[in-house]
C-alpha cells in the first residue's frame, strides 16, 4: 500500500477492543498497523496519508478518523473523490462513556441486512438535526441537549429486532442519570454518556441489570474519551 519494501519484522498486536460489538475494533487494528508501518519505514506518521489508507481499507471514515486523530471527529469522503476530510473538535474532558458489552456479537453484515433500502425525508431531516445538535452539545458543554441529540430514526428502530433488550437498556441508563444512551455503531454494545464518575458507575450497574432481565449477560466499562489518537513510541 505504501509502495515500499518491508524489512523482516516480528509484530505482535494486542487489541483489547471487543470484536463484532460496534466499537470499531477493526478500524483501530488497521490504524495501528498503518501507523506502525509508517513509523518503521519512515520514522514518522503522515496523518493525511494514514487516514486515506485506513479509510480505503475499512471502507468508511467514521471509525478510522477518531482512531487515528483521537477525540471527537467529523469525517467523510470528499465529494470530488479526492480523499477524505476530517475535523477534530474539542470535547469536554469530564465526559465519561459507559459501555455495555453483551455476551453475544452481531456481525456487521447481519446488522446492515435489517436496514431499509430507502428512508423518508422526514427521518433524514430528523437525524441530520440531531447530529448537528450533538456536535453543539458536546463541544460547548450544553449537556442538557445530549438526550435529544442521540435520538435516532435511521438504524436503531430496525436493529431493535436483533436486540429485543435494547430499549430497556437505554431506558435504564437514562433513569440512572445518563446524559444520553444509544446503540454503539451497529451493535451489540450500548454506550451511555455521563459527566460524573459515581453516576457513570450507577449507569453501568443499571444497564447490566436491565440486560440480565432478558436472560442476556455482559459486562460494562467506564472510559474517558482519548484525545491523543494513535501514536508510536520508540523503546
Amino acid at each position: 500500500l505504501m509502495g515500499e519494501e518491508t524489512p523482516p519484522v516480528f509484530m505482535r498486536l494486542q487489541n483489547t477492543i471487543p470484536l463484532l460489538r460496534g466499537l470499531g475494533s477493526s478500524a483501530a487494528a488497521r490504524v495501528g498497523g498503518i501507523v506502525a508501518a509508517m513509523a518503521l519505514l519512515r520514522g514518522e506518521v503522515d496523518e493525511p496519508k494514514a487516514l486515506k489508507l485506513a479509510a480505503e481499507l475499512e471502507g468508511h471514515t467514521d471509525n478510522v478518523a477518531p482512531a487515528l486523530l483521537g477525540g471527537f471527529v467529523i469525517s467523510g469522503w470528499r465529494s470530488d473523490g479526492n480523499g477524505v476530510f476530517a475535523i477534530k473538535l474539542p470535547v469536554a474532558k469530564e465526559v465519561l462513556v459507559t459501555v455495555l458489552v453483551p455476551e453475544h456479537s452481531i456481525p456487521t453484515e447481519i446488522a446492515r441486512s435489517v436496514l431499509p433500502e430507502s428512508i423518508s425525508l422526514s427521518d433524514a431531516v430528523f437525524n441530520m438535526s440531531r447530529a448537528c445538535l450533538l456536535v453543539g452539545a458536546l463541544t460547548t458543554g450544553h449537556f442538557e441537549h445530549v438526550a435529544e441529540a442521540v435520538k435516532d430514526k435511521l438504524h436503531q428502530p430496525y436493529r431493535q429486532a436483533l436486540m429485543p433488550w435494547l430499549n430497556d437498556v437505554i431506558e435504564a441508563a437514562m433513569s440512572a442519570g445518563a446524559l444520553g444512551a444509544f446503540l454503539s455503531g451497529s451493535g451489540s454494545a450500548v454506550a451511555a454518556l455521563s459527566v460524573d464518575e459515581a453516576k457513570a458507575s450507577r449507569v453501568a450497574k443499571e444497564m447490566e441489570m436491565a440486560l440480565s432481565k432478558h436472560s442476556v449477560y455482559g459486562y460494562t466499562k467506564v472510559v474517558r474519551i482519548d484525545t491523543d489518537g494513535a501514536r508510536f513510541e520508540r523503546w
